[in-house]
């Protein structure tokens, strides 16, 4: 019998992999962990052809089972003619007992709905053209931003489609701040737009637009703008 503290090893895990790619930079993967009822997906902006994106789908579903450190694994995939050698030797240096398992896509059903959801919810967008005032805010947000805020506010503000941004998805709640500040600084129309732009990289919280505690908000947009306006007397002394 297991014990908790070897459970991993112990424990069958399921792994179905499965990709949906549509041309070159716009394909998608997922993993469905079917043992735990976990679902993992992303933007596969690498893949030349839909046989490197089934690649990368089931390269993915290894690299969890080695950060999950499970022991006991049989990943499922469906495109026969993968060439996975280099999957297996990385398996054998870091999973005690696994499979690789090709089965028909029929069998793999909650992996390719995983995939093609998220390849459909990243369609290209429309982009409005952004007045004066909602383009210094921007600007002002990408003076102190970190890497990854500033990456997403310069791609809105060159309007790159976010399917195309080199960037995961974001759960650090510091990479949300900036960009929350930023929404409740632009125009009404462009706040929207952006809204919707940034879901493509934030679970975005459901507070995250309600203004409920007026003065906590104040005092929270008068430290940004007191950082932005600190970041260019920097640069207005450098230039001196």
């Amino acid at each position: 019998m297991c014990n908790k503290t070897k459970q991993n090893n112990c424990n069958k895990i399921i792994f179905q992999s499965d990709a949906s790619y549509v041309k070159k930079g716009k394909a998608s993967i997922a993993v469905v962990d079917i043992t735990n009822n976990k679902t993992y997906s992303k933007i596969d902006r690498h893949s030349k052809t839909s046989m490197e994106a089934e690649y990368n789908a089931l390269k993915y579903s290894v690299e969890i089972a080695i950060n999950n450190r499970y022991q006991n694994v049989n990943f499922y995939y469906d495109c026969q003619t993968l060439e996975i050698k280099e999957l297996k030797n990385i398996a054998k240096n870091n999973i005690k007992n696994y499979n690789f398992i090709w089965t028909k896509r029929k069998n793999i059903s909650q992996a390719d709905r995983a995939a093609r959801k998220v390849l459909s919810s990243n369609k290209e967008i429309i982009f409005k053209n952004l007045t004066k005032k909602d383009t210094e805010i921007i600007n002002d947000s990408i003076l102190i931003a970190n890497p990854n805020e500033s990456t997403i506010l310069r791609c809105f503000l060159f309007k790159i489609n976010p399917i195309y941004v080199p960037i995961e998805k974001l759960t650090n709640i510091k990479d949300i701040l900036l960009l929350r500040y930023t929404y409740l600084s632009l125009e009404r129309k462009i706040a929207s737009h952006f809204y919707k732009y940034i879901k493509f990289f934030i679970d975005i919280p459901s507070t995250f637009g309600k203004v409920t505690l007026k003065e906590k908000t104040k005092i929270y947009k008068k430290n940004i703008q007191e950082k932005i306006q600190n970041k260019k007397d920097i640069e207005i002394k450098l230039k001196k």
